[in-house]
C-alpha cells in the first residue's frame, strides 16, 4: 500500500461516512445521558372475538393484521414478547414507530399502543438497531469503514518518521485509557 492509496482510502471513508458517523456520535453521546427523543402515543382498545394467546408468533401475526387493517405501516425492526402469565406485552419496535399489544382485565379487549417517533427518536432507534435490513447492513459498512479510517490514519502516521514515535505513544495511551476506564466502569 503506497501513501497515495492510503490517503485516498482515508479521504473516501472520512467523507462518505461523516454524516452517519455524526448521527451515531450525537445519538450515542446523548443516549448515555438519557436523552432519547420522544414519541407521540396513541392507544386503542381492540374488541376481540377470542382472547389473545400468550405466544410470540401468534401476537406478531395478530399485530401485523391489525396494523394493516388500520392502514398503519408495520415497524421496521423486530418484535418480542415481554412479561409472563397474564401480564405480558408484545412489542414490535421499529425506527419510525413502536407498536405493542397487551391484554386488559377484559379477556375480549386488547390494548393496542402506537408510538410514533419524533425525528430525533427516529435517529436513536436507527442507532439502536431498530431499522430495517438496509440500514443494518449500512451500519455494518460504517463499522468496517470506521476501522479502516482509523487504521489508514495510523498506518500513514507510522510511516512518517516525524509522527512515528508520537503515534506509538498515542496508541499505547489509548489502549491504557481504554483498559483503565473499562475496569472503572
Amino acid at each position: 500500500m503506497n501513501r497515495s492509496f492510503l490517503i485516498h482510502l482515508h479521504l473516501a471513508f472520512a467523507a462518505l461516512l461523516l454524516p452517519v458517523i455524526l448521527m451515531f456520535a450525537v445519538t450515542g453521546a446523548f443516549y448515555t445521558w438519557g436523552i432519547k427523543g420522544g414519541f407521540e402515543t396513541t392507544e386503542h382498545d381492540i374488541v376481540l372475538s377470542q382472547p389473545l394467546q400468550n405466544d410470540a408468533e401468534y401476537l406478531h401475526q395478530w399485530l401485523e393484521d391489525v396494523l394493516e387493517i388500520n392502514g398503519i405501516q408495520v415497524p421496521s425492526g423486530d418484535g418480542r414478547l415481554k412479561g409472563k402469565g397474564k401480564n405480558y406485552t408484545y412489542e414490535w419496535a421499529g425506527s419510525a414507530r413502536v407498536a405493542s399489544v397487551a391484554p386488559t382485565s377484559d379477556a375480549l379487549v386488547a390494548k393496542l399502543t402506537i408510538n410514533e417517533s419524533s425525528y430525533y427518536r427516529y435517529l436513536v432507534q436507527l442507532h439502536k438497531g431498530k431499522g430495517g435490513v438496509i440500514f443494518k447492513v449500512y451500519a455494518v459498512v460504517v463499522a468496517i469503514g470506521l476501522v479502516l479510517l482509523a487504521l489508514s490514519g495510523v498506518i500513514m502516521a507510522l510511516r512518517m518518521p516525524k509522527y512515528k514515535v508520537l503515534t506509538q505513544r498515542y496508541l499505547l495511551s489509548g489502549g491504557l485509557l481504554f483498559v483503565v476506564l473499562l475496569l472503572l466502569s
